[in-house]
């Protein structure tokens, strides 16, 4: 190593910074990595390998993700005096958790976000409050408690997918509990994702995509929020209070829409017969929202669907059901178009389907053109495509 040149790995995290905003603004220049190399050897004394400057260049590293803007602000904002967490107010401690979640999300390592929020905010973050904000979804201290009351519109939707089978958990080896959404379509889980923001004023809720699954996820372990949702009377009043917003999230988690072409041979003929349907483990539950629909003039009926100890093959794996399971159907060509008219789908595609029915069901009917007609759009998805 030449006299006076200091290698990039030993640079302190300040001055990684400052030479990855170097990098970016040579490169907007429009110099290469050879010539960025020689830059920051002769001019700023540094040396850096041609490998650690296209990695910076192609954003592979944590710090070459975060925005050019906040890190001039990291760097302006920064004095040698650091405060304890515990000195911050709320506010500053909510603002700080927000940039952590914000800094995560673009794909920063939490330590080394964790990192540059000392420096812009000139605060002290230990490595379990870091650990508690990212592996455990810990809230800043002093924050506000979730809006449980008066109960709200929001808060109805969100108790409609903690009613839905298996999406309260216990995790036994933190000792906490926790409400997770998984669904096939993104809409729902956005539509989720903004009623827990409504609810609890908090910014830094992640969709993920489960790759096993083939689901879109997003999980709270607010504990004033589980506990309120784990008393199912409170669900119950909720379904009462709000019934269209709850029944739609309902319907979307649990339920859906289909067609099948039936041939009657006692009068030669076929006839289309369209549902739309909602199971669940609970008849109670269903039987109450069959009252509920009933309300609302649609009309449906609640059966047994399947019985416990019926044995399925799901991905190839045979899997046995614990558990009397539910349907209620509505079948009547008038309530499936109320249906759509008050309540309906959150996801384009099961919206979409909706759609269709009605539109066949108000030009044919029932008849065999009906029939006719749902086989052209949907034939693709009777060979076992997704439509």
């Amino acid at each position: 190593m030449e006299d006076g040149l200091k290698r990039y790995e030993s640079l302190d995290f300040k001055e990684k910074l400052r030479v990855n905003l170097i990098i970016r603004r040579l490169k907007r220049k429009g110099y290469g990595s050879k010539k960025i190399v020689k830059v920051l050897r002769d001019e700023h004394k540094i040396q850096i390998g041609r490998t650690t400057v296209r990695n910076i260049i192609n954003q592979k590293t944590s710090i070459s993700r975060i925005p050019e803007g906040f890190l001039e602000d990291v760097l302006r904002s920064y004095t040698c005096f650091k405060r304890g967490y515990k000195d911050l107010s709320r506010k500053e401690r909510q603002k700080l958790r927000e940039d952590f979640d914000r800094l995560c999300s673009i794909g920063c390592e939490p330590y080394v976000a964790a990192k540059i929020l000392e420096l812009k905010y000139c605060v002290e973050l230990t490595t379990g409050l870091i650990s508690g904000w990212y592996y455990l979804g810990n809230l800043p201290q002093g924050k506000r408690s979730t809006k449980l009351t008066p109960p709200t519109k929001e808060l109805a939707i969100i108790a409609a997918t903690r009613i839905s089978d298996g999406s309260l958990e216990a995790l036994k080896k933190i000792g906490r509990k926790r409400l997770r959404l998984q669904m096939k379509d993104i809409e729902p889980v956005v539509h989720f994702t903004e009623q827990l923001i409504r609810i609890t004023d908090r910014l830094g809720y992640t969709i993920g995509y489960n790759e096993y699954n083939q689901t879109f996820e997003v999980k709270t372990y607010r504990r004033d929020l589980i506990d309120y949702l784990q008393n199912e009377n409170n669900i119950i009043r909720l379904l009462k209070l709000y019934p269209e917003g709850s029944l739609r999230m309902l319907f979307e988690a649990d339920g859906g829409v289909n067609g099948s072409v039936s041939a009657m041979y006692s009068k030669k003929r076929v006839r289309f017969q369209p549902f739309v349907y909602l199971t669940n483990s609970k008849k109670w539950l269903l039987d109450e929202v069959s009252y509920l629909l009933d309300k609302i003039g649609i009309k449906s009926r609640v059966r047994l669907n399947v019985k416990a100890g019926t044995v399925h093959r799901i991905r190839g794996r045979e899997v046995v059901t614990k558990k009397d399971c539910y349907i209620l159907s509505i079948t009547r060509k008038d309530s499936i178009v109320r249906y759509s008219e008050k309540i309906g789908f959150i996801s384009k595609r099961k919206q979409g389907k909706l759609a269709d029915v009605v539109d066949i069901l108000k030009k044919y009917g029932s008849t065999m053109e009906a029939a006719v007609e749902w086989i052209r759009r949907y034939e693709h998805h009777r060979r076992g495509k997704e439509r």
